[in-house]
């Protein structure tokens, strides 16, 4: 009895202590803010505040004086914003321990610790201290010599200078900083760098700097040099959105360390079989929206152990079946928006291919050698986006044997029935994981006599789709409420009917279910970026593979569906008639990146 009283009286003080941490990163109470500032309650420990249109910086400071009063709160970040600021005087900010700093579209072209004479922005030296991360956005800095207060920063680990002015970076540029052997990030994106402009030097004494951008530039080849200078440390590098259109041998510097490297939206059409033998260690690689044609095969040979390959977006028609011949680690695979018509068995080296992505191409058939028995190495698929193409014949057993199989969306193609081995051996998973087909926007046939493949997948997973009305005016009818059906209910769709008076009710109600209307929209959920999501692999434990999100899946037996059919009320589908269906369509992600862009 004494330890239950113990394990309470414990329990009841670690509720005690929560509460007591959850108060703490609630705004201060008795504090009360003037225009233009407002406080925000974070997750976390610590609170933020966001001062925005202001008319001049002197109506912030007096809205920020409650808080200079009280030195031991915490504050998460203080975001200045939209904003003009002549003049920010020494020890102006001393007493706000400030972690985040954001001075965004403030019309900012320098950033000094200045005499009192200069109208140009200063900031206390109790402030070094404390800032780790620091915003300087969207201003009208030129020049990084002009930001002279950014080298008195002790702790900083991340800066952002994107969205300014800056035309060039000189060398030695980094090496007075404080902070240099903290810094890991830095953005430089959206500026006005071109190749001329990034000194071979400028990046001496950022030997720890793990993650950098130059993407949004004026760009036309890569800064090898400088760029050479950050071989020990560099995990990350974004060129996106650039003006490169090719990339020589020697291009890419030794980068050993490299993981993630982002080449997206310029206009390379070739890349040589051993351009990335000095980046070995490669697991992210962005593409997407150039100019290439075909897959570049032979690049896969120097990067074996790439994971993720994004070329969404390029004018490739056809994929050769040797297209990923040395892609072995493949995780996941975008090909998304570009023109292709023709698929064989390109897949099938892959063996270890999750999640791949073919929205918005051309493709009119799918194989059975795609993704289905006759190609069993894709054993690991979780996720197949066929969405908006132009899809008329599915083989027989195409996606069949995939195990391991959660989502399917074959949204807005040109399908009309399936065979009924279409889906044999695959959604097989049973661990509460969400499993959906798409079949929305498709000219479903929904005679009873092709409704075999539907009746398969019963109690499997979740349909989503609407009879188009061409049979048995049935017209949206959803095809979730047919396969969740038995074969009796089904066959009363084609009048097969007997004398036993409850038979009679249940065919009744399925004659109203059959007229009734859902032309109500579903909303879509929009899938996020590659770069958003973290890759991990997933991990067999007794034949079934453990997922990041898992819902639950309960489906109803046959008896009772029937049972909930034969109880309703008379008026039950006259009402339904007048309600909205609500469905629930969201889709699942089953990663959050790690490694990703600014």
């Amino acid at each position: 009895m004494n330890i239950i009283m113990l394990l309470k009286l414990n329990l009841f003080y670690l509720l005690f202590l929560i509460f007591l941490k959850i108060k703490a990163e609630k705004c201060p109470i008795n504090t009360q803010f003037k225009s233009p500032c407002s406080c925000v309650s974070m997750n976390t420990q610590g609170f933020g505040i966001i001062c925005s249109e202001g008319q001049t910086f002197e109506e912030i400071l007096d809205s920020l004086q409650p808080y200079m009063e009280r030195p031991n709160i915490k504050i998460e970040f203080l975001k200045i914003e939209n904003t003009p600021i002549p003049e920010l005087s020494v020890n102006t900010l001393a007493y706000l321990p400030v972690r985040h700093l954001i001075l965004r579209n403030n019309t900012l072209s320098h950033f000094q610790v200045l005499t009192e004479s200069s109208s140009e922005l200063s900031i206390s030296s109790k402030l070094y201290d404390n800032v780790e991360q620091l915003e300087i956005q969207n201003n009208e800095i030129t020049n990084i010599e002009d930001c002279t207060a950014l080298t008195f920063f002790t702790n900083l680990q991340s800066l952002s200078l994107a969205g300014n002015k800056i035309n060039e970076i000189l060398e030695n540029t980094f090496i007075y900083f404080n902070s240099r052997k903290t810094l890991k990030q830095l953005d430089l994106s959206e500026n006005l760098l071109s190749d001329n402009s990034i000194n071979s030097d400028a990046f001496i004494g950022l030997e720890f700097l793990q993650k950098l951008s130059l993407e949004k530039n004026r760009l036309n080849k890569l800064p090898t040099k400088a760029l050479s200078i950050l071989s020990d440390s560099l995990e990350e590098l974004f060129l996106s959105a650039n003006q490169i259109d090719k990339i020589e041998i020697g291009d890419i510097p030794s980068l050993p360390r490299l993981k993630s490297l982002g080449l997206d939206v310029n206009q390379i059409s070739h890349l040589n079989s051993n351009i990335f033998n000095s980046i070995p260690s490669l697991w992210y690689l962005y593409l997407s929206q150039n100019q290439f044609t075909s897959i570049p095969s032979s690049i896969f040979g120097s990067i074996p152990e790439l994971k993720v390959l994004s070329m969404g977006g390029n004018p490739i028609e056809r994929i050769e079946d040797n297209s990923f011949l040395f892609a072995n680690s493949l995780l996941r695979l975008d090909l998304s928006q570009c023109k292709i018509n023709y698929l064989n068995n390109c897949f099938s080296p892959i063996s270890r291919l999750q999640f791949i992505n073919l929205r918005g191409n051309k493709i009119k058939y799918i194989s059975n050698k795609l993704f289905g028995e006759e190609n069993s190495k894709l054993s690991f698929l979780v996720s197949i986006d066929l969405a908006q193409n132009e899809i008329e014949k599915v083989d027989k057993l195409a996606f069949a044997g995939l195990n391991q199989l959660q989502s399917i969306d074959l949204s807005y193609n040109k399908i009309k029935t399936f065979d009924s081995n279409t889906f044999r051996g695959t959604f097989l998973q049973t661990a509460n994981a969400a499993q959906l087909l798409d079949l929305i926007g498709n000219p479903i046939n929904c005679n009873p006599n092709n409704l075999d493949w539907l009746i398969s997948l019963r109690g499997k997973i979740r349909i989503q789709g609407r009879c188009p009305g061409e049979e048995q005016n049935m017209e949206g009818v959803e095809l979730a409420k047919i396969a969740a059906s038995t074969n009796t209910i089904i066959n009363s769709f084609s009048g097969n009917k007997t004398g036993n008076g409850i038979e009679k009710k249940k065919n009744k109600k399925i004659n109203n279910l059959m007229n009734l209307k859902f032309l109500v929209p579903i909303k879509r959920k929009k899938e996020s970026r590659i770069e958003n999501k973290e890759i991990k692999e997933l991990i067999p434990q007794n034949n079934n593979f453990i997922l990041n999100n898992e819902t639950n899946n309960t489906t109803k037996s046959d008896e009772e569906e029937i049972n909930a059919l034969i109880e309703e009320e008379e008026n039950t589908i006259e009402n339904t008639k007048e309600n909205t269906i609500q469905t629930n369509n969201e889709e699942n992600g089953w990663f959050v990146l790690k490694l990703g862009k600014f």
